[in-house]
């Protein structure tokens, strides 16, 4: 049995449903890609995945209580930011996420860390991160705002934290 060739640039008109093997879509545009979004219909969606890993350093000495810092440069608005981070290249270290409290992404945030007292890891569900610096020196911060190019985290000093504080960052949609 012999295969017949059809040239789809002639003799076709409008759009060709799914039942017979078309997508159902007269056109597309660029950076999205069809699902299904039931048994027949497929359609165009932008709800791909995207992600950004980034870096970016707080002087606490010279920081005070309540500072904001915008961190931009992500070209999308995070749904959640996972950070690690540590004082000086070394202990203290905490790792968080916070999202933005839309759907499933919780605006509480959860945070392991590691405190310069007693090295022992401890969990708080109100900040992105908290790192003791020594003694009751914390620095703790929050994601409070997510934006179109990025995310803005406020610190909180409780006594006088000292140091540089790194943050690695991966901001998610």
């Amino acid at each position: 049995m012999a295969f017949a060739t059809i040239d789809m640039t002639k003799g076709i008109t409008g759009t060709i449903p799914v039942a017979n093997g078309g997508t159902g879509l007269a056109s597309g545009t660029t950076g999205q890609f069809l699902k299904f979004t039931g048994t027949t219909t497929l359609a165009s969606s932008t709800s791909e995945i995207q992600s950004k890993a980034g870096y970016f350093t707080y002087n606490m000495s010279s920081g005070s209580n309540g500072d904001t810092q915008a961190i931009t440069g992500v070209g999308f608005t995070p749904k959640a930011v996972f950070i690690n981070c540590l004082v000086n290249a070394g202990e203290p270290w905490s790792v968080g996420m916070q999202g933005d409290g839309t759907g499933t992404y919780d605006k509480n945030s959860l945070t392991w860390y590691n405190t310069a007292n007693n090295n022992e890891m401890t969990y708080n569900r109100d900040n992105a991160f908290g790192l003791w610096t020594s003694g009751s020196d914390i620095l703790r911060g929050s994601i409070t705002t997510f934006g179109a190019d990025g995310f803005t985290v406020t610190y909180t000093h409780q006594n006088s934290p000292s140091g540089t504080a790194e943050f690695m960052y991966l901001a998610v949609r």
